[in-house]
């Protein structure tokens, strides 16, 4: 699992990959709106990513829980292309809520993928994430098919960028879920008749729902005891969010220390810790966990590209002392460099965050040149060509002379 919304900041393992959130670009990047077969076209707005609290700011009007109506899902369709060739007649759905850079929901998606290729009956999959388009891509593009195996999934599987939010409040926010991976399940009257985190999914509600017969006036056992699970958690967290707002990082993470030693198993809450550390200034104690944290996840590009990311940015606040920002910018350098090899420097994201690793120690040259390895990736990413933007513009001040202007 991978908790996607703190109010102050990410609690979760892996918050923002790309680095930076996207807008829906309302000249060409027009959002669909996916409702079982039918995509219909919708006026863009900007992006409200999964991972910033605002997203879910909006009070939502209808609530979702068992038996309750599905709503519509909205986005931009990136999976399958083309969109013609697609025929699709079940009104039986699984919505599911990912992200590319949570390792537990490529999990869970490939897990249902399969589930749906292997089902007797037909059952659609709408897989929704509210990273942008180009983002979602990308991933696509290069994901291996032992991690994600997409063959012959184009007769029931739709991936959606969902990069407004609008999809993320009308579900999740309205099913109070605000973790991912995320399933909803609907049946052939477009009733939900499950809603949880696919891991604590049994067998058995499985196949009642892959055969249709799964039902919708009563939660299964295990909804039950994650809803329990998750109104804990949310109380703690609570706590631990009031402490953190008035900067009592004393209390926080104390009260963080309880809860993984409630949910030893839960590895989120090591991140929520690792940004208590570095909100507070224990640099050293941050160091520590992060290499921790990457120890454990040696192959994982998302992860070490979350914790390069961190700790770059954790280096910016004028409250962080020379001393600090040099240790955690040669750390953060140390994971953006692994995540960089091990995409084979084919992920736009590990590219951004290198380059923004290589700002901040002052490589101009570097920074720019790393920054436009990422926009050749993914072109239609209009965060990351501000980025260069923003890097091509601080190297002309520099080498400007000053009472100097750049010929036009």
């Amino acid at each position: 699992m991978c908790l996607a919304v703190v109010g102050l900041a990410a609690f979760a393992g892996c918050n923002q990959p790309s680095s930076t959130p996207e807008t829906a670009d309302s000249k060409t990047g027009t959002r669909k709106a996916l409702a079982a077969d039918t995509i219909d076209e919708l006026p863009a707005a900007s992006a409200l990513p999964l991972t910033n609290a605002a997203a879910f700011s909006r009070t939502p009007e209808v609530l979702l829980s068992v038996g309750a109506a599905s709503p519509a899902v909205s986005g931009i369709p990136v999976f399958p292309e083309p969109r013609e060739a697609v025929d699709r007649t079940s009104q039986r759905r699984l919505i599911l809520f990912w992200a590319t850079w949570c390792d537990p929901s490529v999990q869970q998606l490939n897990r249902l993928v399969h589930a749906c290729r292997t089902a007797t009956s037909a059952v659609e999959l709408v897989a929704v994430s509210t990273e942008s388009p180009a983002v979602v891509k990308s991933f696509l593009q290069n994901v291996s098919p032992e991690r994600l195996d997409l063959t012959e999934a184009q007769s029931f599987l739709t991936i959606v960028s969902d990069e407004t939010g609008e999809s993320a409040a009308a579900w999740l926010h309205a099913a109070e879920h605000f973790d991912l991976p995320t399933l909803f399940a609907t049946n052939a009257d477009n009733a939900i008749c499950w809603i949880g985190a696919p891991d604590t999914q049994s067998d058995q509600s499985m196949a009642l729902i892959l055969n249709g017969s799964m039902p919708v006036n009563q939660a299964a056992p295990e909804q039950i005891a994650d809803q329990s699970r998750r109104d804990e958690i949310g109380q703690r967290h609570s706590s631990i969010m009031d402490a953190t707002l008035l900067e009592n990082y004393p209390e926080a993470l104390q009260r963080t220390e309880e809860l993984l030693q409630r949910f030893p198993s839960d590895p989120d809450f090591l991140w929520h810790r690792l940004q208590l550390l570095l909100s507070s200034g224990h640099v050293s104690e941050a160091k520590s966990l992060a290499e921790t944290i990457a120890e454990k996840n040696v192959n994982q590009i998302p992860v070490l590209n979350q914790l390069a990311w961190w700790l770059a940015n954790s280096t910016e606040p004028q409250s962080a002392s020379a001393q600090s920002a040099s240790e955690l910018l040669q750390l953060a350098e140390s994971f953006a460099l692994r995540a960089v090899e091990q995409s084979s420097q084919q992920d736009a994201a590990c590219l951004d965050t290198l380059a923004r690793v290589r700002f901040l120690q002052g490589n101009l040259p570097e920074a720019i040149r790393m920054q436009q390895s990422a926009v050749s990736i993914a072109p239609d990413s209009k965060m990351l060509q501000t980025t260069l933007t923003e890097y091509q513009s601080a190297q002309q001040a520099v080498i400007t002379p000053v009472g100097f202007e750049t010929p036009r």
